[in-house]
């Protein structure tokens, strides 16, 4: 550096062009080559040493040179006394030393499986996050949907001030002389399997049973596990209402044990003894209290638990059907006729024409049309098996408001998960009292009644449904 004695400025040596001589340095004759530098500044001691810019006391300071590292910089700035030897290093007031510039520490790679693990986490979460808010809209707006159903207590709960003559009238036959005796007979059977006592006469405790009809025997009502029995009635209704008699009445039997579907039609003319009625049609049952006392009377006669019921109407019959596209039933040339339909064979019949197939008995009896009933309910379940989301919607809003249940709200949300692997399942029929079990006589009112062999019917059922 060079000083200016006007203002005492030390000014920058300029580098110029070395020169090399040689002479003798010592007194053995040894020659040694010198570098000098022609300027006068200050002499460069080594390649390893890190060289410090004197900087001058200006705002504005000629950058370091970025890399260097912080610890190299520490080593070539410490106070030893070459380095303080150099003119360099001779701090004044006019001359401050640069800093070593921050070089932060680098950060440490994450650990690739560590990593892979969270983003795993993450979305994980985040799709299960995904999943509860789209099942819970799932939820809510089927909950709505079940809003349009009919409260089962508010609607047609039966007339009880109505007569079996008002039923009756311009429906009656001649009573057969027989007809106090059969249902005698029929009587004595039922009492005896609602006896206390089983096969070996040893009594069961029936303690904390308040309904006599619940009291159980040899032949008890069953409730078995993983079996679910539903009661299905369809109700001689043209009006958007649940006013009349049960036209139809399945039990639709869900094993989950065997893994089938069972559904057994019950004959509406079957004889039975209807709780504070005493003997009467079955189908009777529900114009007198509804669909409680039907479920009342079928479990105290033929000896089954049922879970729940569901009743609909002939308007949700046919537009469900309509919703569906239809149904495809094959129909002989006598059934075919009926409906106004050319010849025997595969049709695919709407909702008016389906519902009038499944009430078809003019030219057979009420127990081909039963069958007739479930060969109607097989093929909605097939087309529902095949139908679309949208499609199942569209059915869902048609039904409901003609559908009513003692189902929950939140029982059926339960079980809608279920329905596509339900609908899978093998299917069976049973049409009871069967035809090796039953005999047709008319009541004292001249009404078409039929009589059924009680024990042997209840052990028919208990096979049919459980096992």
């Amino acid at each position: 550096m060079k000083t200016d004695n006007n203002n005492g400025i030390r000014e920058p040596n300029i580098p110029q062009e070395r020169s090399e001589h040689s002479h003798n340095h010592n007194n053995s004759g040894e020659r040694k080559v010198h570098r000098h530098n022609n300027c006068r500044g200050p002499r460069i001691r080594s390649q390893e040493s890190t060289v410090q810019y004197s900087a001058i006391p200006q705002k504005n300071i000629s950058p370091k040179p970025i890399g260097t590292p912080a610890g190299k910089m520490a080593e070539n700035t410490s106070t030893s006394p070459a380095n303080l030897s150099s003119p360099v290093h001779k701090k004044s007031r006019n001359q401050t030393t640069r800093e070593a510039p921050y070089s932060p520490t680098p950060r440490k790679r994450p650990n690739g499986k560590r990593s892979s693990k969270n983003i795993a986490i993450k979305i994980t979460a985040t799709t299960l996050g995904a999943l509860i808010v789209l099942l819970a809209g799932v939820g809510i707006y089927y909950k709505s949907m079940l809003n349009l159903m009919p409260d089962p207590d508010t609607i047609f709960q039966g007339e009880a001030d109505m007569s079996a003559q008002d039923i009756y009238e311009g429906m009656t036959d001649v009573p057969d002389a027989s007809a106090s005796s059969i249902e005698q007979d029929m009587q004595r059977e039922l009492d005896a399997l609602q006896m206390l006592g089983n096969e070996t006469g040893d009594e069961i405790d029936n303690a904390g049973i308040e309904d006599p009809e619940q009291m159980i025997s040899n032949k008890k009502i069953r409730q078995v596990e993983g079996v679910k029995n539903y009661l299905v009635i369809g109700v001689d209704s043209r009006s958007n209402n649940f006013r009349g008699r049960s036209d139809a009445m399945m039990i639709v039997s869900v094993n989950t044990n065997t893994k089938k579907i069972n559904m057994m039609s019950l004959f509406r003319s079957t004889s039975v003894n209807i709780p504070n009625r005493g003997r009467d049609s079955l189908n009777h049952s529900y114009a007198y209290g509804g669909a409680k006392l039907l479920k009342q009377t079928i479990e105290t006669n033929f000896r089954l638990h049922i879970d729940d019921y569901v009743i609909f109407n002939f308007t949700a019959f046919r537009k469900s059907i309509d919703v569906l596209g239809g149904i495809r039933i094959w129909l002989s040339s006598s059934e075919a006729r009926v409906l106004g339909l050319s010849g025997a064979g595969t049709y695919n019949l709407n909702g008016s024409q389906a519902l009038s197939y499944s009430r078809i008995r003019s030219i057979d009896s009420d127990f081909q049309r039963t069958g007739r009933q479930r060969k109607v309910v097989n093929a909605v379940m097939n087309k529902l098996q095949s139908s679309s989301i949208s499609k199942l919607n569209s059915v869902i809003n048609a039904v409901l408001p003609n559908v009513s249940t003692s189902l929950s709200h939140s029982q059926i949300t339960g079980l809608l998960p279920q329905v596509a692997s339900y609908l899978k399942y093998e299917r069976r029929e049973l049409l009871i009292p069967s035809s090796n079990c039953r005999s047709r006589y008319y009541n004292k009112y001249g009404h078409e009644m039929w009589s059924y062999k009680v024990e042997k019917t209840v052990d028919e059922i208990n096979n049919f449904l459980y096992k």
